[in-house]
């Protein structure tokens, strides 16, 4: 990692001092922020030594199952985040995806189920 610091300080010298206003089309600004976030994520960009513990090195995973939990629960313009009934909801349809019976066990037994007497008769 040390060798990629320092090919980047020598790209940034090369290329010069960052300018104050950043029109986006200039690779200066960019260099100095990815010669930062490796200064200061060095002590934990260790990947050699995750590599000989096992250890994932990518994001890749955990995008793979954000993007199927978005599809088999989220889908397009669903919101999870008001609370208990989005806890709620979020059960449900978990239960709906499910290869077992919980979810007509949930409809059958639910207060307030239409098809359910509360009370014995």
């Amino acid at each position: 990692m040390a060798e990629v610091r320092a090919e980047l300080r020598g790209h940034r010298n090369r290329l010069g001092s960052p300018p104050t206003d950043y029109d986006g089309g200039d690779p200066r600004p960019i260099t100095a922020e990815t010669i930062g976030y490796f200064e200061n994520n060095a002590c934990r960009i260790k990947y050699p030594q995750y590599r000989c513990e096992g250890l994932p090195i990518t994001s890749a995973h955990m995008e793979s199952f954000v993007k199927e939990l978005n599809y088999r629960v989220k889908a397009t313009e669903k919101f999870w985040d008001d609370g208990i009934s989005g806890e709620a909801i979020l059960q449900v349809r978990a239960a709906s995806q499910s290869d077992d019976d919980r979810l007509a066990t949930h409809l059958r037994s639910r207060p307030g189920n239409p098809f359910h007497s509360q009370y014995p008769s």
